[in-house]
């Protein structure tokens, strides 16, 4: 047993409870998961602004063939690109012929891509002049 005496030789111990211990091991465990989600969050939108960015191209490339075709009736074509699925939908625009004699046509570009919970989708619109075949 200790006396009186042997307590003034040990000074008392400096440093934290276990109580102390496991609130800041709880507070550590909280800002890391606040972090990993954010880290997590910023990935899945860089993925996704990829995502868009190739289905873009595509589209645009897309539109670019069909802008130095001779113009003819509505038609419609589609496929299937890395995983993106496409459409494009050309039709004649009604016009004056007296007042414009160009023949002016309609191309609309559809690119999809996802699955059944996060369908995403891109549409360009342009308008063409030309000859009629």
């Amino acid at each position: 047993m200790m006396t009186q005496r042997d307590r003034s030789r040990f000074p008392p111990q400096g440093g934290f409870s276990l109580l102390e211990m496991l609130v800041a091991l709880v507070i550590l465990a909280f800002s890391l998961g606040a972090l990993y989600q954010a880290a997590g969050g910023a990935a899945r939108i860089v993925r996704i602004d990829q995502e868009y960015a190739q289905a873009v191209a595509l589209a645009e490339s897309l539109l670019a063939d069909r802008t130095g075709v001779k113009l003819d009736a509505a038609a419609m074509s589609s496929g299937v690109e890395d995983g993106f699925h496409w459409e494009v939908a050309t039709r004649l625009l009604p016009v004056d012929a007296s007042s414009h004699p160009a023949v002016l046509q309609s191309i609309q570009v559809i690119v999809e891509w996802g699955g059944a919970g996060s369908s995403r989708r891109v549409t360009l619109n342009s308008i063409i002049s030309g000859e009629q075949s």
